[in-house]
């Protein structure tokens, strides 16, 4: 539905001054008072400072599509990993990465910085450069992460001018060294009841006399669903042990490994602003800003199932006739727009890589008493993105409240397995094993 006449305008108005406000002073103090906030680390996909913008975190790769990849790494295969963000504004900060080892649970580790890095474990962004001809002024920095000697969960911390407690974002990646065999299925929930709505997760790992594993307790396997960590399932023991066969088997029939199969992702296209791509219902650009009105949404709670192409949750950063979009592609203030019922009790949140996943405030959304719709603007780069809406309530969070459950939906899956060896207080990590799932195809 688009919006009326009479609405468009009240937010044209509203967005000339919030536009004018990325170039004013005022908008600037606000910046530096954010860098004066006292900030805890957080072992989390995590962004600091509201300035910090469209972090990338992906293995290296030739595609343009390399960036759907999650930041997982073989040890034994040199493919490096590239963090890419961009600080608004026009100054350029000095930027340090430091690395951080932690243990399955995400509590850092023992390991000192000589035994997880070759090199001195602080390294200062030297790659940088300033946007091209667009509205909003920012600083694009990329940095390609140091190889590492052990496998194992890690954190990569960003901070300002060296100081460590002036923390800028925080992104988690994975090491593996491939000492394992997993063998994965996954496939509808085989509970009758749950067959409609949940997928299932079964696999067995293998293992050889070169990795002595006396304790399968030692074990520790994690299966996310969408590369997500804050819905990931946590096995610390298999259902069988075939020491015979050296195989450990974890497909459980007690709904331990089922996930809600959730629905395909909602997306949009504004890779062009000066034409309207998928979902997009209206633009407005001036010469200081670009706005972007998404077609309004519905709650798909009790629709039918409907296939549809997606990038499960994630977003990539594109400009049409540009050869560098992380410099040339602008940012627009983007309209979400949610019409549904007001048959429940809660707050509603836009969710998505664009989010981290995380039910940060400024995803909140409003209602709109004029438009008589659930409303939400969000400053994005252009590119391709998907994004789904949930429900927070007293009780927790309902991720799909809005958008409906179906085992039928296409859904990548990915099994971490963790070993803590006797006598040791660390995890690594000895197997990883990816699969997309296609409910149509089975």
């Amino acid at each position: 539905m688009m919006l009326s006449v009479k609405y468009v305008l009240i937010h044209l108005a509203l967005l000339s001054f919030l536009a004018s406000c990325v170039h004013n002073p005022m908008y600037t103090s606000q910046l530096a008072s954010s860098q004066n906030q006292v900030k805890t680390l957080l072992y989390e996909d995590m962004e600091y400072e509201d300035r910090i913008k469209t972090v990338l975190f992906y293995p290296m790769g030739t595609s343009p599509n390399s960036v759907l990849n999650p930041p997982v790494v073989n040890r034994k295969e040199p493919v490096p990993l590239v963090l890419e963000f961009d600080d608004l504004g026009k100054n350029y900060a000095n930027y340090y990465v430091k690395l951080y080892h932690c243990n399955a649970n995400w509590t850092r580790s023992n390991y000192t910085d000589l035994q997880i890095v070759s090199d001195f474990n602080e390294t200062l962004i030297s790659n940088y450069s300033s946007s091209i001809n667009t509205k909003v002024r920012f600083t694009h920095y990329s940095f390609v992460v140091p190889r590492v000697r052990l496998s194992g969960n890690y954190l990569l911390v960003v901070y300002r001018n060296g100081d460590q407690s002036d923390l800028i974002l925080s992104r988690k990646f994975i090491v593996f060294d491939p000492m394992v065999q997993i063998k994965d299925n996954v496939q509808f929930a085989t509970d009758v009841k749950e067959r409609d709505t949940k997928q299932q997760v079964g696999f067995t790992i293998g293992f050889n006399s070169t990795l002595d594993i006396p304790n399968p307790q030692d074990v520790t396997v994690m299966i996310r669903q969408n590369y997500r960590w804050d819905n990931a399932v946590v096995l610390r023991q298999p259902l069988y042990i075939q020491f015979d066969k050296m195989q450990l088997d974890y497909n459980f029939f007690d709904g331990q490994n089922r996930f809600n199969g959730g629905n395909e992702f909602r997306f949009f296209d504004i890779r062009n602003l000066r034409m309207k791509g998928m979902n997009v219902a209206q633009y407005a650009t001036t010469d200081s800003s670009n706005t972007v009105y998404l077609v309004t949404d519905r709650n798909r709670n009790s629709l039918t199932y409907s296939e549809q192409i997606d990038i499960n949750g994630r977003f990539v950063v594109q400009r049409f006739e540009s050869d560098n979009p992380s410099l040339e592609a602008d940012y627009a203030n983007v309209y979400f727009q949610l019409q549904t019922a007001p048959d429940f009790e809660g707050d509603i949140y836009l969710a998505g890589q664009m989010t981290d996943w995380r039910l940060k405030p400024k995803f909140k959304l409003e209602y709109d008493s004029i438009s008589g719709t659930y409303i939400k603007n969000i400053l994005l780069k252009q590119g391709y993105y998907n994004y789904q809406y949930c429900l927070v309530h007293k009780n927790g969070t309902d991720w799909n409240y809005f958008e409906g459950d179906y085992s039928l939906t296409e859904n990548f899956y990915d099994i971490i397995v963790y070993y803590r060896p006797p006598n040791q207080f660390n995890d690594m990590v000895i197997g990883y094993a990816n699969l997309n799932y296609r409910g149509r195809a089975r």
